[in-house]
């Protein structure tokens, strides 16, 4: 409840959070940073960035080796 609401603008600044980890220099903004600091808190932001990088990482390997989803599977890729 707290990540998506508050001074964030509804989520916004958690998508610009993630976008900035994932993209370019891999860096997030000072001011970004610390708004987000204080919308979560330490532990909830370590929690953010810690599933955004085991994401990107799992992300990474399957697609070095090619890895296709279950050919069950019910939802669509993102």
């Amino acid at each position: 409840v707290t990540m998506m609401g508050g001074g964030m603008g509804g989520g916004s600044g958690l998508i610009a959070l993630c976008h900035q980890l994932l993209r370019g220099n891999h860096h997030v903004s000072a001011a970004l940073y610390d708004a987000t600091l204080q919308e979560l808190g330490i532990p909830a932001l370590v929690q953010l960035t810690a599933t955004v990088g085991y994401v990107a990482m799992t992300s990474i390997i399957a697609n070095a080796f090619r890895i296709a989803p279950p050919a069950d599977q019910t939802q669509p890729s993102l």
